[in-house]
């Protein structure tokens, strides 16, 4: 399995809101964030036929997208290894700033994951080098394994 690193484009203030008055009034800080969008076309096509599934990584969070594509095989599991990243820092303020639970945020948002390509072993390395050649940086974040139709992180 690879994973690849998200399209970031989050505006927590502005944009036509009242926060930053808000913040003004009753103290604190906006934050806005935006990190360039990669479009996934040319970095899926060439392995395209190779992989077993893809996951697009949007509201739900990893577990809550991927278990989509193990509908195709139930008896299996995809076991994520949480420490194959390093989340943007965005998320680590959401998550400070907000007291959010680490078990929240997977549940809720991508984590600077934008999609997972589900590949057999021997394809990884060819799916790798179309990414990086796309410019979308790639990282192995895990397994799929004999179990009971869910999504694990193995912390």
């Amino acid at each position: 399995m690879i994973i690849v690193r998200s399209p970031l484009r989050i505006t927590l203030g502005g944009g036509g809101t009242d926060l930053p008055s808000y913040a003004r009034q009753f103290g604190g800080c906006c934050l806005t964030a935006a990190i360039d969008q990669y479009v996934y076309v040319a970095a899926i096509r060439p392995v395209l036929t190779s992989m077993h599934g893809l996951a697009h990584i949007t509201g739900g969070g990893i577990a809550g997208n991927l278990v989509r594509v193990l509908e195709q095989a139930p008896e299996c599991e995809a076991v994520i290894d949480a420490s194959s990243w390093t989340w943007p820092t965005l998320f680590r303020v959401i998550a400070d700033g907000g007291e959010v639970s680490l078990a929240e945020m997977r549940d809720v948002f991508n984590l600077g994951v934008g999609m997972v390509a589900v590949l057999p072993p021997d394809a990884v390395q060819a799916a790798r080098a179309a990414a990086t050649s796309a410019g979308v940086a790639t990282w192995v974040c895990g397994e799929i394994r004999r179990g009971s139709h869910r999504v694990l992180f193995a912390d």
